[in-house]
């Protein structure tokens, strides 16, 4: 063969070469925009769940402190029983005795001025 069949054909070779890697290069860049297309809409549908998934925790935290405030009698005593039995105990103790001491007739009659009739 002789230099200038082999340049030839180097050249040849080389131009090949070139397109093929440009072909290659070209490949590799659009999979590569679309690997970031695809990541960008995974990042989206994170960041949506996200969201909704926030204002779900948003909602409860209100539904918390409103069911905080109206059972924090019952979550007192569940916490402190022995105290709450005591206090329980005296109230009633006191009722009891309030109820058999106490005329209710006779102290409306004199606080307030209302004498009451009985069903007789």
């Amino acid at each position: 063969m002789k230099n200038d069949e082999i340049y030839g054909l180097l050249s040849e070779r080389d131009k090949r070469f070139d397109a093929q890697m440009e072909t290659l290069n070209t490949t590799i860049r659009y999979g590569l925009k679309g690997v970031r297309q695809y990541v960008d809409a995974g990042f989206e549908t994170i960041h949506k769940a996200e969201e909704v998934r926030n204002n779900r925790i948003g909602k409860l935290e209100e539904t918390q402190k409103c069911i905080k405030k109206e059972t924090w009698l019952f979550r007192l005593v569940q916490r402190n029983p022995i105290p709450a039995a005591i206090v329980l105990l005296v109230l009633l103790v006191g009722g009891a005795w309030a109820y058999d001491h106490i005329n209710v007739g006779e102290f409306i009659k004199h606080k307030f001025g209302i004498e009451m009739r009985d069903g007789k």
